[in-house]
């Protein structure tokens, strides 16, 4: 009997999928720059199966909280074309900043403008004391 375990699957998987093109592979590597900040990038497993979500939904909007430097992002981008749009919210401002550098890259690679919002301003989200 094949003992299968997680691991030999999830490589297997990843393996199938591949790691995105360059653009993503580039933000990937300046989320995982981030982690001293709390940003914890998904792998291009999981950004595929976000992609195939938004692709099957065909969501008008998308708000996506908390979205680091915006790895996520541009699967489920990828995934709502230039007919949807997308709502970043990112809390730190060090982040924050790299999300619309990011985004500013996207735009010129990808041309994919038009299915981002922005990233909302976290300074004026009223919070409870």
């Amino acid at each position: 009997m094949i003992e299968l375990r997680y691991e030999d699957v999830m490589n297997y998987v990843q393996h199938l999928v591949g790691e995105g093109d360059e653009l993503q592979t580039w933000v990937h590597a300046k989320s995982e720059a981030l982690s001293d900040h709390g940003v914890v990038p998904i792998d291009s497993t999981r950004g595929r199966f976000l992609e195939l979500i938004a692709r099957l939904r065909s969501p008008r909007r998308v708000l996506e909280i908390g979205s680091g430097a915006g790895y996520s992002a541009l699967w489920i981008m990828k995934g709502i074309g230039k007919a949807g749009l997308l709502e970043a919210i990112e809390i730190d401002p060090t982040v924050a900043e790299q999300l619309k550098l990011n985004h500013e890259n996207q735009v010129e690679e990808e041309g994919l403008d038009t299915s981002w919002a922005g990233v909302i301003d976290s300074q004026k989200i009223e919070r409870p004391l």
